[in-house]
């Protein structure tokens, strides 16, 4: 009868089963402790050095130290906007054009600043081929017979 569980059929199989070898257990051990051993020297050879181990100490203190003051001006800032929400909103007639003219002032500046780097960087480059096609040009001539 053959069964879809094969390790269960010595159990239910009336033939004599013989014992497991004891070499086959010996070398699974030698392999577990060849891999155990493999660890303890990876995590001994590989392992943090002092200076790494006193770095983080030493700026663990301090990155909670930050996190926590950014926490606390996090906080700040949503109670300061929650107790000046009323007085924006009361005042929003006046303040949201002049938020728009400011805006579209601080945008007009940076576009007319791009445009006058974009200008000067052309202005170089042209310059430049120019002065580089014209030295090729001097030079074809100084070879020509």
């Amino acid at each position: 009868m053959e069964s879809s569980f094969p390790h269960l059929s010595t159990l239910v199989s009336s033939e004599p089963t013989k014992p497991a070898p004891k070499v086959l257990a010996m070398a699974e051990h030698r392999k577990q402790l060849h891999r155990t051993d493999n660890m303890k020297y990876f995590f001994h050879e590989n392992g943090p050095s002092t200076s790494k181990v006193v770095t983080v100490a030493t700026l663990l203190p301090i990155g909670g130290t930050l996190l926590l003051l950014s926490g606390m001006s996090f906080i700040g800032s949503l109670i300061g906007l929650a107790m000046a929400a009323p007085i924006f909103l009361t005042f929003s007639p006046v303040l949201v054009p002049a938020a728009l003219l400011i805006a579209g002032s601080v945008a007009g500046f940076l576009t007319s600043g791009a445009f006058g780097i974009t200008g000067l960087s052309s202005l170089s480059w042209i310059g430049n081929f120019v002065r580089g096609y014209m030295y090729q040009q001097l030079q074809n001539k100084s070879q020509d017979p």
